[in-house]
């Protein structure tokens, strides 16, 4: 409630949308005082004119200005001030230009992950137009990984890399394994190069030892998706090399990508295979 021409701390709080504890941390910090403190009751009163000043300090902090820097603008001229809002409008063009790349980067994923949990498309073989997709790729040198080892630590050196470089979200991991029509359990199934695929347009500065940044072809694929388990996954894979042998086609190579469904601790996890083979240059 105003009161003799003043506005309580209750009320600034009210008006400016900012809270009770943040007024009171400014003025001990003297970036944002009281016109007037009551002495008998420690009341904090405010100007109607300091609600301008606060605007000033709300607005430069909204773009994550340190309080520090807010408080040096209290002492230089007005020409310094000018060059110094052009300092932080410069501050505000690169957030939305960062802001721009994440919104692009998750509508890319969820595009992704749109195609990749389609329940109309489960267990049937399929064809679909693919773009190029950019990856992060990490050559095996060794056998022994493949579709039963899912969850292996070479997933998490990828993942530790993308944290790095700042790469934004992704939609899941995969891998590439040699085309042949008689496997008869995913223990056979070695994988030659692990992959996560990158929606981020986002140049990347430097690469991690044991990975580089490659891309998988776009074009026309056959694929296959299901939920995984071992037996599923020979029973899809066959349900593909069926298509292919009819055809007489002669890949080289297949695509895996998956996708986790369940995020919540308590829930068993649960992910959805893509199996795909290009058909352009089969």
């Amino acid at each position: 409630m105003k009161k003799d021409n003043l506005y309580t701390i209750g009320d600034v709080a009210k008006l400016m949308n900012i809270s009770i504890y943040t007024l009171r941390y400014y003025d001990q910090i003297d970036l944002f005082k009281p016109a007037f403190t009551d002495p008998k009751t420690n009341y904090r009163y405010y100007e109607d004119t300091q609600l301008f000043q606060l605007d000033w300090i709300k607005s430069l902090r909204s773009i994550g200005t340190p309080l520090e820097k807010i408080h040096e603008t209290y002492q230089i001229s007005t020409a310094e001030q000018l060059h110094f809002l052009d300092e932080q409008e410069q501050v505000v063009n690169e957030q939305l230009s960062e802001l721009t790349a994440v919104q692009k980067n998750i509508a890319q994923v969820r595009q992704y992950l749109t195609q990749q949990l389609d329940d109309h498309q489960m267990n049937e073989v399929y064809v679909l137009e693919a773009p190029v997709t950019r990856i992060l790729v990490k050559p095996l040198t060794k056998k022994g990984i493949n579709p039963r080892a899912i969850e292996n630590s070479s997933y998490s050196d990828m993942k530790h890399f993308l944290e790095e470089q700042h790469l934004g979200i992704h939609g899941g991991y995969g891998g590439i394994f040699p085309y042949r029509a008689d496997y008869a359990s995913v223990e056979e199934m070695d994988y030659h190069t692990l992959f996560t695929p990158l929606f981020s347009d986002k140049w990347v500065t430097e690469i991690a030892e044991g990975m580089d940044i490659g891309k998988i072809p776009g074009g026309r694929y056959v694929a296959i998706r299901f939920e995984f388990s071992p037996s599923a996954y020979v029973i899809n894979y066959q349900k593909l090399c069926a298509y292919i042998e009819e055809r007489h086609l002669k890949p080289k190579s297949i695509y895996e990508f998956f996708t986790m469904t369940q995020y919540a601790p308590e829930a068993k996890s649960v992910f959805i295979i893509e199996l795909r083979i290009r058909l352009d240059k089969a």
